[in-house]
């Protein structure tokens, strides 16, 4: 297939030995084998799902990996020719997008160990624990955010407070609880910590409505 310049068919058949394979090592590398030879073959569709079935494994970095391995073997006249593609495009969007949200988790890990090394050190700083609650909630560990943000003013220290006395609770005393961390909204509260709340209190209230079914 590849003397004929069949890039696309030999892709296909690559990408079939890639997933009988059980080795992680040898599929990344049939994986990458296969992307190249969409890529050549202008089918950059299809490379695309290539890294897809990475990143929906919560593996991006090996996703970016293949990537950068395929366009360094790509000649300059390749990657010009490609670039006139249509799904090209939507290819390098996609991997723009893995690439900023993969450095924003890893910043975001980065950021968690610093809180909670600060707080390890110094558990009477409120800005840090109320920053480490926040990191913990966005994360939806409520386990480990409820503790802290019972300790924090307003409505948030509210509804924490309200479901560390009653974690087990049921029908109507599991829709208030449900309530209170809906009603954690305002200029004091960023807009994803807010989002996180009402997620957290959609469980509440699908809670209340098993009880009662």
């Amino acid at each position: 297939l590849r003397e004929k310049g069949d890039w696309d068919k030999a892709g296909d058949a690559i990408l079939s030995l890639g997933g009988e394979a059980t080795d992680e090592a040898e599929r990344f590398l049939l994986s990458g084998e296969a992307a190249l030879r969409y890529l050549r073959s202008g089918h950059a569709g299809k490379a695309k799902d290539v890294l897809s079935w990475f990143v929906d494994k919560d593996d991006s970095a090996s996703a970016l990996a293949i990537d950068e391995r395929v366009r360094r073997r790509l000649t300059f006249k390749e990657q010009k020719a490609l670039k006139t593609t249509p799904s090209f495009a939507e290819y390098e969007a996609f991997v723009n997008s893995v690439a900023r949200e993969y450095r924003e988790k890893v910043a975001s890990a980065s950021r968690l160990s610093d809180l909670e090394s600060k707080y390890a050190t110094d558990k009477e700083n409120a800005r840090t624990r109320n920053l480490l609650a926040r990191e913990y909630a966005l994360r939806g560990d409520w386990a480990k955010a409820i503790p802290l943000l019972s300790k924090a003013k307003g409505n948030i220290g509210l509804a924490a407070r309200e479901e560390l006395a009653k974690p087990e609770a049921t029908g109507n005393d599991a829709v208030a609880i449900a309530d209170g961390w809906w009603k954690v909204e305002g200029r004091e509260y960023a807009k994803e910590l807010t989002e996180a709340c009402r997620r957290h209190a959609v469980e509440w209230y699908r809670t209340a409505l098993t009880d009662e079914s």
